[in-house]
């Protein structure tokens, strides 16, 4: 898996939601910080509504089940 950085396009799980929601990266963690070993970053993800949310330290799980998670859009 590539290392996340700023603009990258992402799978955002809302809280409480099964669906996916597009999402941007705003900002990662420095290297060799808990944040970066974690894979966390800072996101800003777009609703159907057209509205937007922003999430800071938003974990990632390439499972894409867990709510409050990003991961990589699959590949189809």
């Amino acid at each position: 898996m590539p290392n996340p950085s700023v603009a990258a396009v992402v799978h955002f799980v809302p809280l409480g939601g099964s669906r996916c929601r597009a999402a941007l990266v705003t900002a990662v963690p420095d290297e060799g910080s808990t944040e970066a070993s974690l894979r966390q970053v800072d996101l800003v993800a777009f609703s159907p509504e057209g509205t937007t949310s922003v999430g800071r330290g938003v974990p990632q799980d390439e499972k894409g089940n867990d709510g409050g998670t990003w991961h990589w859009p699959e590949r189809v």
